[in-house]
C-alpha cells in the first residue's frame, strides 16, 4: 500500500470520526477511495450498488448517494506525495480533463505535499489548468486551522457540482 493511499484513507477516517460528511454535504453524501468513475456516463446520476473499486483509481471521491443504485460524483480529490515531475502533472492533469468531460458538474482537485516546499521551487502542476483546486498542508496531518479550511472548500466544491448540475439540467430542453 503506497503512502498516498494511506492518507487517503486517514483522511476519509477523519472525516468519517468526526461526523464531517452530514455537515459539508448533507446526508446522501459518501466517501470512499479507489473508486473508479466511468469515462462515459448519463449526464446527471450512474447506476450501481456503489462506485466499483479499483485501487489504482481516485483517490478520495466525495458522492451524493441517491438512492440503492444511483449515485452522482461530485468531488475527486487525487494525493500526490513523492517528487512530482511533469509526467505526474501531465497524467493527473489528462485524467481530470477526461472525467470532467463525462460529468461537467464535477470538482477535481490534488493534495501534493507541502513539506517539501522550498523558495524558488514551482510544481508542474502549477502549469496545469484542469484542476479546481490544490492543497497542501505543512505536514503529513492537517492541523486543525487547516482541516477546518479544507472541509470549508470540499462544502463549497460540492455545492458549486450541484449547482452546476442543476443548472445544465434546467437547460435540457431549452
Amino acid at each position: 500500500m503506497t503512502f498516498e493511499i494511506e492518507l487517503i484513507k486517514n483522511i476519509i477516517e477523519r472525516m468519517r470520526t468526526e461526523g464531517a460528511l452530514a455537515i459539508i454535504g448533507g446526508e446522501s453524501l459518501r466517501v470512499d477511495t479507489g473508486a473508479r468513475i466511468p469515462y462515459t456516463s448519463d449526464f446527471r446520476e450512474l447506476r450501481g450498488k456503489e462506485p466499483s473499486r479499483n485501487e489504482h483509481e481516485t483517490g478520495l471521491l466525495l458522492y451524493d448517494q441517491l438512492d440503492e443504485k444511483w449515485w452522482t460524483p461530485r468531488v475527486v480529490l487525487e494525493c500526490k506525495l513523492d517528487d512530482v515531475t511533469p509526467y505526474d502533472a501531465f497524467t493527473y492533469s489528462a485524467r481530470a480533463t477526461s472525467h470532467k468531460r463525462a460529468h461537467p458538474y464535477l470538482r477535481y482537485g490534488i493534495l501534493l505535499d507541502g513539506r517539501r516546499e522550498r523558495s524558488g521551487y514551482v510544481s508542474p502542476f502549477s502549469y496545469t489548468n484542469h484542476f479546481d483546486f490544490i492543497v497542501r498542508w505543512a505536514e503529513e496531518r492537517a492541523t486543525h486551522a487547516e482541516w477546518e479550511s479544507f472541509l470549508a472548500m470540499l462544502e463549497e466544491e460540492i455545492q458549486v457540482s450541484r449547482d452546476v448540475q442543476e443548472i445544465r439540467g434546467s437547460n435540457i430542453g431549452r
